[in-house]
């Protein structure tokens, strides 16, 4: 180890005459021989891989070791103890050297800046990719170690091996999938993709690509993605890459530049998500407020005589030092080319966070219908093959923080294969320091690019704006009127180019004017919400509720609510124009049943009343009003020969019965007491003792089905009735005469 040249040996089995070997030394250098001796210019920890390609099998194997060239004391390093039942992992910093800085990424977007870090309990079982960064103060020592790490239980990963050729653009992949996938597919980065399991391709032209394999398993809805770098051929390139230590005392960020390239790299541009520049190679930062920071570097590469650059963008979480609410959107996706289906999995960061997706065709940027969904991850349909613009907004529940991410996705189109360029924006509203509408510009793009190039057209008067590699930044349009924005993206070492263009409408804030009726009558105290964001208005004593908004280019749903109505929910597309929203929204109304009886006994023909509405009760003694809004009603119950009976009935929020006791007044106001049915219970007989006036009348006998089972003349005020032909059980004996009515109990007992 005190030398700094290592001789390797290669073990790879099952080899042929027509095996080939790609040796990688983790310094960016490469080799095609079979033992392979290589000299390190300095002593350190170093990723070496052997990739293996037989050309007979079209078997692809890969082998990773970590060696060290030296003596060094500047190593990075963690041991982590998992307990699987509570997702539960506890780290212990084993870093070697002169390490003060530390900075731990644990993989769910969560980071810590202690040393050790409490033990950390995950959210969901799957496996993490575990990163500890450590440095001195001089940036002399400064090192990254990453460990897989599982927590729980899984039920998928994606991972995949490859072999790229040094003498032609032709490399091989296979994947490694835990569980296999219902379907794969891979993004070659030169804006080209495959959905068979392990493809070979061939690039048109030699250099380094981001491949990216991703996989949906629909049994387990496990969505994975994994990308890799990939050299291909023998070209000047250039792969800009960085990582970062933040220190959450001060919001210092110390950058580290990790970029690889062919050739000696020789100049780096830093953005760092506010405007502030720097050409160091490792600069530091300190922000003056904490939260997500779209930081941007530019390295370029010089062989001594062409030179190339590439542009690489990652966002940058600042914690804050004083309370704040900070909120991220971003995604992951797997495409299904074959059934022209996006899965989608969100990886925003935020608390309370509410979901609001949106489908645009990539080239006219027209909204796709049916495609606005709420959910985190949402599987969309597409109808047709294309290249398509997914928007995704998140926004805090307490209406304090919102994002937008952007992705140009091929859902299937083999006919567009290459380089695409796709952006979304978001103008705020108008804003006196900035002098002008602060409009926020997301660039994305489906395949590498290189660099980026965005031009601002304001008009004949008006020189255009220039502004290049950037992807995310936030410009100023200074004053009403229409900009035509675009973002032109290449990769001079494949040589391809793609732009796209959008128009910009800046005008007064957008007046949305909801009419809330129910029909025909106005709604005072309707609540109109915009459902990703929460912002509400109410409607006047006029059913008006206005939002005055600014232009966002997308679709919002607005849910219209008020108590004792049905909610309805209206998507609508925003622009920069007046727009007036009829609603009618329908009023919830409940059923009140009457059941009218006299003596226990069902009486049909009975009115009952509400207001102007009278119902006639039916052969079971019910009167149904439907449609009846919440409130309290008086209610009237007549029949001829009865008494009147009134009260109130109060709806709330579901149906309601009211039974009704009704007391026949019979002839000549004659009260019940005049009637006598003996003995009850009875076994063979019963006397039925009545007044003068009912003689001549009837008695009628039924049954608890409602079945006469008898009827006999009354002839006088004391009348037998023959019960030795009836089963025991209930009976109800009618007294009828002209139009009195009185009915008795009678329980035949045997």
């Amino acid at each position: 180890q005190q030398t700094k040249t290592v001789d390797f040996t290669n073990n790879t089995i099952g080899t042929t005459e027509t095996t080939r070997y790609r040796w990688e030394f983790g310094n960016g250098e490469t080799s095609n021989e079979v033992n392979p001796s290589f000299t390190y210019t300095k002593a350190g920890f170093y990723t070496v891989i052997l990739s293996a390609k037989n050309e007979g099998t079209n078997c692809v194997s890969r082998s990773v070791a970590v060696i060290q060239v030296g003596e060094t004391e500047c190593k990075a390093g963690f041991v982590a103890s998992v307990v699987p039942s509570e997702r539960k992992v506890t780290f212990q910093n084993k870093s070697k050297g002169s390490m003060n800085n530390f900075y731990w990424d644990f993989g769910d977007y969560t980071y810590s800046s202690k040393q050790t870090p409490d033990a950390k309990i995950y959210k969901e079982p799957g496996y993490y990719y575990v990163s500890l960064i450590g440095s001195d103060d001089d940036g002399n020592c400064w090192d990254i170690y990453t460990e897989r790490i599982q927590v729980g239980q899984i039920n998928c990963e994606v991972d995949f091996t490859y072999f790229a050729s040094k003498t032609s653009n032709v490399a091989a992949f296979s994947p490694i999938i835990l569980n296999e996938g219902t379907y794969v597919a891979w993004d070659f980065g030169d804006g080209k993709f495959s959905i068979e399991k392990s493809p070979e391709h061939t690039y048109a032209k030699p250099g380094i690509y981001n491949v990216g394999l991703n996989t949906y398993n629909v049994t387990t809805n496990c969505l994975d993605y994994t990308v890799k770098m990939v050299e291909v051929g023998t070209a000047l390139d250039c792969q800009a890459d960085f990582n970062f230590i933040i220190d959450e005392t001060s919001q210092k960020v110390s950058f580290k530049d990790l970029s690889y390239a062919t050739a000696p790299i020789v100049k780096w541009e830093w953005n760092f998500g506010t405007g502030e520049l720097s050409s160091d190679q490792n600069p530091s930062y300190t922000y003056v407020k904490g939260g997500y920071y779209p930081v941007t570097l530019v390295a370029t590469a010089f062989n001594g005589t062409d030179s190339v650059e590439n542009l690489t963008m990652k966002w940058v979480y600042v914690p804050s030092t004083v309370p704040t609410v900070a909120c991220f959107a971003d995604f992951t996706y797997s495409v299904d080319n074959a059934n022209l289906s996006a899965k989608m999995k969100s990886t925003s960061r935020g608390e309370n966070l509410v979901y609001a997706w949106n489908v645009y065709d990539g080239t006219s940027y027209v909204p796709i219908d049916g495609q606005t969904k709420t959910t985190s991850d949402p599987e969309f349909k597409l109808l047709k093959k294309g290249i398509y613009l997914f928007h995704l907004l998140v926004v805090n529940t307490e209406n304090t923080c919102k994002s937008n991410a952007y992705y140009v996705i091929n859902v299937g189109d083999d006919t567009q294969f290459g380089l695409k360029a796709g952006f979304g924006y978001n103008v705020n509203n108008y804003s006196a320091k900035a002098k002008g509408y602060p409009t926020d510009l997301v660039g994305s793009s489906f395949g590498n690019a290189a660099k980026a190039k965005w031009k601002v057209s304001k008009g004949s008067k008006k020189a255009d704006d220039v502004i290049e590699n950037v992807l995310v930044f936030t410009y100023t349009l200074e004053e009403l009127g229409k900009y035509n924005v675009c973002l032109e993206l290449s990769d001079p070492v494949s040589d391809q180019t793609a732009t796209s263009c959008r128009d910009i409408v800046v005008s007064r804030p957008a007046v949305i004017t909801f009419n809330v009726k129910d029909g025909t009558n106005v709604l005072e105290g309707a609540t109109v919400k915009i459902k990703s964001t929460g912002e509400t208005k109410t409607s006047g004593a006029d059913g008006l509720a206005v939002f005055n908004m600014t232009g966002e280019g997308q679709m919002l749903d607005f849910e219209i609510t008020k108590a004792g109505y049905e909610s309805t929910t209206v998507p609508m597309a925003i622009t920069q124009e007046e727009m007036l929203q009829n609603v009618s929204i329908k009023l919830i109304t409940y059923a009140i049943t009457f059941q009218v009886k006299h003596n226990g006994v069902a009486l049909s023909g009975v009115s009952v009343t509400i207001g102007s509405q009278t119902v006639i009760t039916d052969a079971n003694g019910y009167a149904v009003f439907g449609a009846m809004p919440p409130a309290t009603y008086d209610y009237t119950v007549t029949m001829a020969n009865y008494q009147t009976i009134t009260g109130k009935v109060t709806v709330e929020s579901a149906n309601i019965t009211k039974p009704i006791a009704i007391i026949a007044v019979g002839l000549n106001d004659l009260s019940e007491s005049t009637i006598r049915l003996a003995p009850n219970p009875a076994i063979d007989y019963a006397i039925l003792t009545v007044s003068n006036q009912f003689v001549g009348g009837s008695i009628e006998m039924t049954n608890t089905l409602g079945q006469v089972v008898s009827i006999q003349k009354i002839d006088a005020t004391e009348n037998t009735i023959d019960l030795s032909r009836y089963d025991s059980g209930m009976y109800f004996v009618k007294i009828v005469k002209d139009n009195a009515v009185i009915t008795k109990k009678l329980t035949v007992n045997k």
